[in-house]
């Protein structure tokens, strides 16, 4: 599928990394446990991890690699001290993948509801730095890497995938709660690609600009 941007009669391919997109450009798939974002600025507040929020369409990753992924974020944090002890909300990234079975042997299509993400793969795992008592929004840089080892995991030129942020520690004991923040959220491209100039001019674009919106 190709999209134009009407304004500059330019054609884009479907999303292609690098690409960044902003709180309201991410979505929910219908049961989300906490509060949506009423603009850009106030960010997906989770309060339990029984759904993610998505990206709103397929991601083209096109050189083989380990990318990376940035979420700008921050915790509520459990307990006061818990900062002192490097303790935040923590958070997956996981990856519908075009082209994949789903545990019912149907070829999987964009995300409908909690159920379709159902054996998709864990890409990332990060923790937020900022304790929104008293910090700002701070990006939190993750690599794609293997969920058992830790280790770096190569992206395959050409994968296409919708991509999934997990609230992934959630913890309660009234009246005490972890939850997790999220305002921003970017696909980068692996250290030392050389990259073109038509992919250079989208390094500062939305995925809002990307699809005219």
């Amino acid at each position: 599928m190709v999209v134009c941007l009407s304004l500059a009669n330019i054609c884009w391919p479907d999303i292609t990394v690098p690409v960044e997109f902003k709180s309201t450009q991410m979505k929910d798939i219908g049961n989300f446990h906490g509060d949506k974002p009423a603009n850009d600025e106030a960010g997906w507040y989770f309060w339990g991890g029984r759904e993610p929020i998505v990206t709103p369409d397929w991601i083209v990753f096109p050189y083989t690699g380990v990318y990376r992924f940035q979420v700008e974020c921050k915790s509520h944090q459990f307990d006061p001290g818990d900062a002192a002890k490097g303790i935040f909300a923590e958070f997956d990234i996981r990856a519908h993948i075009l082209g994949e079975r789903n545990n019912l042997g149907e070829i999987k299509k964009l995300i409908r509801n909690v159920g379709d993400t159902q054996g998709d793969k864990v890409w990332a795992h990060g923790s937020a730095s900022a304790d929104d008592a008293v910090d700002p929004w701070k990006w939190v840089e993750v690599a794609s890497s293997d969920p058992t080892t830790g280790e770096p995991m190569e992206i395959q030129e050409g994968t296409k995938a919708q991509l999934e942020i997990w609230f992934t520690n959630d913890k309660w004991e009234d009246p005490k709660d972890r939850n997790l923040w999220v305002r921003g959220f970017k696909v980068l491209l692996p250290e030392g690609v050389k990259i073109s100039v038509s992919l250079k001019s989208k390094l500062a674009t939305t995925w809002g600009a990307l699809k005219g919106k």
